[in-house]
Parts: structure tokens; C-alpha cells; sequence
């Protein structure tokens, strides 16, 4: 087994790079990955291991380049560790692995790989690259099962916090008899959904962005202020064109319309999978407006899921009774500090 340092993900195939984790979907995939890169607000490199020809790691790592963090998101300060975890949390003395974007990271590293005495020289790895700049490890949005394998490696050194949480329908909604496998609760939701949708005379079709984009931003942003996110319709068309250049993941826009009144989701299409973006919905609180909402929720994306074979379906992390009341399960991501002496120590036990 032979672990190095790379700093192009061309390195990777794109095949072989995706099918080390899926854990966060489109915004662990190469392509997305590709992107992160050419963003000149950090520097980027890779810790890579390959076995003969087969490549079981490809983790990212990102160092600012400049002073400050160019997302508050990702500045372990934000996360509500403990302060005197974090107390040399500066831009400047981290090292943040596995991804900068879309509040949630997948962890490049194979199945067989993610045994404590495997993955320690990938961790010391990346361990060394950022003692030799006297910064410690940041890992951002990542899932449990990555916490708990740092754990087992790194111990009580490693900090951790939730961050958020990621809502996904269980189970393959392909399935004829996926509905008949939710829980009694669910099943009934979904039923007076229809029930309302059908009386509320609400219509859905599938589009493009570039169609909607001026009308759907407003809403989006308008949405996202409302729940007490600072937004504006730029910054929506802004990472939402990111999404659409990104090659390999198709950018879809449900318009809702209801009476007079219109609502908006966006959805990436990537491998076997439907992702839930955002929302934003005009009109005054009703009934159709409650229906046009449930439908974009989640009654579009199973229609438009079932029809195109897509396997699975993420839902985000907002709006949770809602969508737990219709047989949506989430996962916890969490955010994990590892400061600069242990950072120090683990790269010195793994030479």
C-alpha cells in the first residue's frame, strides 16, 4: 500500500474517485470536487493511497490562503466546540479535509480502508502535511461514520460538534412497494397530501433553471430571509449557476403554480440519486399554499424520481416534523477539530 501527496484531482479517474464514498452525494463527487479546486481562495492538495493499481483513498485538504476564513461556515469557531479546543482556530492554523462547499462532505477513503490501523497513515498523512505548517486538522460537515473513525484512530484529542442535519427518504422509492414500508403515520400524511394537493388544483412541471432563474431567485432568497438566513437573489443565482456548470450533475427547477401565485425548488440529478435543494414560494398562507409546499417537498421529487429510476432521494436538513411525518430519516453531520500539537503527535506516529 503506497500513500503520497498530489495536489490535481486529475490524478483520480472520475469513476474510481466516486466510488470510495457517496456518503454526501453530488457534493462529494468529482466533478464538484474539480470545481473546489479552481477556487482560488484555497490552496488544495490530496493524500492519496493505492493498492497496486487500486486507489481505497483520494481525501481532499484545503489551507486559506488568505487571513480570514472565505466562509464562516467552515471556521471551527462557528461550530460550538469547546473554546479552548478552538483557541488557535484561525484561518491560518488549519487544515480543513475533505470539502469547502455545500455544508456537506464526503471522505474520499474505501470501505476496507476505514479500520483504525488502516486509516491511521491516511490520517498521518494528512497529519503531516499540515504539521509541516504548524496547523492542525479541521474536518467540516462530515458523517458520523467518518467521527467515529477518526475516533478510533486520534481518541479524545479529536473535538466534536453536530452541525446539522440530512434528511433522505429510507430506502429504494423505485421500489412498487416502498410506500407500503413506511410507518402508519407516513402513510396517512401522504394520503391527505394528495387529498389537498388535488383540491388545492396545484400544477408542477420539471425545467430548467436558466428558465425560472430571475422569478425563482427572488423567491429562494425571499424564503431563506424569512427563516432568519441572510440571502439575496444573487447570491441564490450565484451558487445555483455553480451547480449548473458542474459536469456529470443535471440541474433541475420544479415550478409550482397555484392560483395566481408560484413556487420554486431546485434539484440536482447525480448517479441514482435526487437532491433536494431549495425553496421559495410566493403567494399569501392558505391551504394552497400548504398544498403547492408539500408537493415541491416531497410529492414532485417522488414522481419526477420514479419516472427517471433515480433510487434515492435527499431531502436537506430544514423543515424536519414535516418531513420526518412523511417517513423521512436523517443523519447527524458533525464537525471535528484536531488542534496543532495532536495534530503534531499523530503526523510523528505515523513516520
Amino acid at each position: 500500500m503506497r500513500i503520497d501527496v498530489v495536489d490535481d484531482i486529475a490524478e483520480a479517474g472520475a469513476a474510481e474517485f466516486d466510488r470510495l464514498d457517496r456518503s454526501a452525494g453530488a457534493a462529494g463527487c468529482h466533478a464538484w470536487t474539480a470545481q473546489r479546486q479552481r477556487d482560488g481562495r484555497w490552496r488544495t492538495g490530496y493524500v492519496r493511497c493505492v493498492d497496486g493499481t487500486r486507489l481505497l483513498a483520494f481525501v481532499p485538504f484545503y489551507a486559506p490562503r488568505g487571513a480570514t476564513w472565505p466562509d464562516p461556515a467552515y471556521d471551527p469557531r462557528t461550530w460550538g466546540l469547546p473554546q479552548d479546543a478552538v483557541r488557535r482556530a484561525d484561518a491560518a492554523d488549519c487544515l480543513l479535509v475533505g470539502g469547502h462547499g455545500d455544508l456537506r462532505t464526503g471522505f474520499p477513503v474505501a470501505a476496507q480502508l476505514r479500520s483504525p490501523a488502516l486509516l491511521r497513515p491516511v490520517l498521518g498523512a494528512l497529519a503531516g502535511v499540515a504539521a509541516a505548517e504548524g496547523r492542525g486538522l479541521a474536518l467540516p460537515y462530515v458523517y458520523g461514520w467518518v467521527r467515529d473513525a477518526v475516533t478510533a484512530v486520534c481518541g479524545d484529542a479529536a473535538v466534536w460538534a453536530p452541525l446539522g442535519q440530512d434528511a433522505r427518504l429510507p430506502g429504494d422509492v423505485t421500489d412498487p412497494r416502498w410506500t407500503d414500508r413506511l410507518g402508519r403515520r407516513a402513510r396517512r400524511n401522504l394520503r391527505a397530501d394528495r387529498d389537498l394537493i388535488t383540491a388545492s388544483r396545484v400544477r408542477v412541471t420539471a425545467g430548467r433553471w436558466n428558465d425560472v432563474e430571475d422569478r425563482a431567485a427572488a423567491l429562494i432568497a425571499a424564503h431563506n430571509q424569512r427563516k432568519g438566513r441572510p440571502d439575496h437573489a444573487e447570491f441564490v443565482k450565484m451558487r445555483t449557476r455553480l451547480w449548473d456548470r458542474c459536469p456529470g450533475v443535471e440541474l433541475v427547477a420544479f415550478t409550482a403554480r397555484f392560483g395566481a401565485a408560484e413556487g420554486y425548488t431546485t434539484a440536482r440529478v447525480w448517479a441514482d440519486e435526487l437532491d433536494m435543494v431549495e425553496i421559495g414560494l410566493g403567494g399569501e398562507p392558505g391551504p394552497a399554499r400548504l398544498a403547492a409546499y408539500l408537493d415541491l417537498l416531497v410529492h414532485t421529487p417522488l414522481r419526477y424520481a420514479r419516472d427517471r429510476g433515480l433510487r434515492t432521494i435527499r431531502l436537506g436538513a430544514a423543515a424536519r416534523s414535516t418531513k420526518e411525518g412523511r417517513g423521512a430519516v436523517f443523519e447527524t453531520q458533525y464537525g471535528g477539530f484536531l488542534d496543532g500539537p495532536a495534530t503534531a503527535r499523530l503526523a510523528g506516529a505515523a513516520r
